[in-house]
């Protein structure tokens, strides 16, 4: 009897034994695709933090140009730029500093003179009066000093734009 009771113990875990093995394969299966998973999370967590610091380099070089736009020309240079850009008389009053902030301007490339007068004239015309003057009658602004404004007002935008979102 008892060798019965074991032929059938034996016969049951036989039957058991192919599902069984059917399971290991699923397991494994399971198990690698589990391991490719974090194959692939592992390479997104690498990509996302290779995306977030190459965001931090750009803005770090957006910066730097930033600081290098604004400190190209002075305020009052830019001013200059600016007047002289848009359609309207720019009107203005001579000054020395003044003087030497278009001579600046022209040496940059940014403005030039509109007639052989150009610098010669302001002096000679206004330097000893105290009276307004329209200086695109004198100077106009150069294609290059129009992309000066085009970029600095593009980064100036852009980075208050960045600091109000965080």
């Amino acid at each position: 009897m008892e060798d019965k009771i074991i032929e059938q113990i034996t016969e049951s875990f036989a039957g058991l034994v192919k599902p069984l093995r059917a399971m290991h394969a699923d397991l494994a299966d399971v198990k690698e695709g589990v391991s490719n998973l974090q194959v692939r999370v592992t390479s997104i967590e690498e990509n996302v933090a290779a995306m977030i610091s190459f965001v931090k380099e750009a803005k770090e070089a957006q910066d730097a140009i930033q600081v290098v736009l604004e400190g190209l020309v002075t305020t009052y240079e830019y001013m200059h730029l600016i007047g002289l850009s848009t359609s309207d008389p720019y009107m203005v009053k001579f000054g020395y500093i003044f003087f030497e902030e278009l001579k600046r301007l022209d040496a940059i490339g940014f403005i030039r003179p509109v007639s052989q007068m150009g610098f010669n004239g302001i002096k000679d015309e206004h330097e000893h009066d105290d009276k307004e003057f329209n200086l695109k009658q004198y100077m106009e602004i150069t294609d290059a000093g129009r992309a000066y404004i085009r970029i600095r007002t593009r980064t100036t935008t852009e980075a208050s734009e960045a600091s109000d979102r965080g």
